[in-house]
């Protein structure tokens, strides 16, 4: 996800939260914004949620970055 948003310009640290990365994408880079999202949605829950499948929830969600 942040080689892709990287193309679009979006300078992004590996250590930045994923929901303050939407937020600041919310700003900076708006049209971006709604695509990332679900990515953020899904890391978070597959980082911290017990749901099983979610990795492949996040990984259709960082495919349908532009």
């Amino acid at each position: 996800a942040l080689i892709k948003l990287g193309r679009h310009r979006v300078n992004c640290a590996p250590w930045e939260p994923p929901l303050r990365l939407l937020q600041r994408l919310e700003k900076e880079a708006p049209e971006l914004a709604p695509a990332f999202a679900p990515v953020a949605a899904a890391y978070i829950a597959t980082r911290y949620g017990d749901q099983p499948g979610m990795i492949d929830e996040l990984r259709a969600a960082v495919a349908r970055l532009p």
